[in-house]
């Protein structure tokens, strides 16, 4: 199987084998991506073109047996949200609210766009909890056209927040700080189930949120939680906290002052890598999202 993310301008990229459940990692790549490819214009018929060059190296490299395709893809190709809805609709009125919604936030885009649900558990909570995912047409029928032209199979689409949340994510509430690029992302998890994501921002050591989506409250009381250590306190927090990547900027001081109450993830350590395979890993957290997509298929 191929595994693929397309994230802040980097193609990153893993072959794996697959057998009776067991996944045997043969090779991690990365490729910095032609500027054209930051904010790619997913609605021009030109995407096919720009697609058909990147893939093709990579395609070309996988053995002639093994064509199965996971994708993840960042915000600029999927948009990504989590909103609440009535827990007294059912699932069909719930996706037809949703609809409704969506349709009057895209406006003239929405005859031309794709919409997939994810039902995330509401773990007592008084409203359901769905992730929405819109990619433009031309973009989804671009990647399947690249692909099965090449000789592959895509298998699975999904945006990068599942992919890196199904890495990272653990039984207790817990917040994971991601590095991405000089940037650095949040997923927020209360039972095993992501509830909100988004950019948190750091000033003078103290954490609060920029941009944000899914349960804003339960979001809140975390990150209060995490303002509220103090550096030589010697009770835990009731949140767990968690880090990937080697955080950019003033987060450096933030993993200082708060590294006792701190986990670093490694996406990679649950897989088993190939002797003699060369691997070509800078940096094992960049590649989250394909360790989340590796989790998929053996699911």
């Amino acid at each position: 199987m191929l595994a693929i993310s397309i994230r802040s301008g980097w193609l990153r990229y893993a072959h794996a084998d697959v057998s009776d459940g067991t996944l045997v990692v043969n090779s991690l790549k990365a490729t910095k991506l032609s500027k054209d490819f930051h904010r790619p214009d997913l609605r021009s018929p030109d995407l096919l073109v720009l697609l058909g060059i990147i893939f093709q190296d990579m395609i070309e490299s996988l053995p002639v047996h093994d064509k199965e395709v996971f994708l993840s893809l960042d915000e600029r190709w999927i948009d990504c949200q989590i909103f609440p809805v009535d827990k007294g609709l059912t699932r069909d009125e719930q996706e037809s609210y949703l609809r409704w919604f969506l349709e009057r936030r895209l406006g003239p885009l929405w005859p031309t766009s794709s919409v997939f649900f994810q039902e995330l558990k509401s773990n007592g909570s008084d409203r359901d909890w769905i992730m929405t995912c819109i990619i433009p047409e031309n973009a989804l029928e671009a990647l399947n056209i690249v692909l099965k032209r090449a000789g592959t199979v895509p298998v699975w689409l999904e945006p990068c927040t599942l992919s890196l949340a199904r890495t990272v994510s653990g039984d207790e509430a817990s917040v994971v700080f991601i590095k991405d690029g000089r940037s650095v992302r949040a997923l927020f998890f209360f039972g095993g189930t992501i509830h909100a994501f988004g950019q948190p921002i750091i000033r003078n050591g103290i954490v609060s949120m920029g941009t944000i989506t899914g349960d804003q409250g339960m979001v809140s009381t975390v990150i209060s939680m995490i303002n509220d250590i103090k550096p030589r306190s010697t009770k835990s927090p009731t949140v767990s906290i968690k880090f990937m990547g080697q955080l950019p900027g003033k987060w450096k001081g933030f993993i200082s002052s708060k590294k006792r109450y701190l986990q670093q993830i490694n996406p990679l350590d649950s897989f088993t890598l190939a002797k003699n395979a060369k691997l070509n890993v800078n940096d094992p957290s960049d590649f989250g999202e394909v360790a989340g997509l590796l989790h998929r298929r053996i699911m």
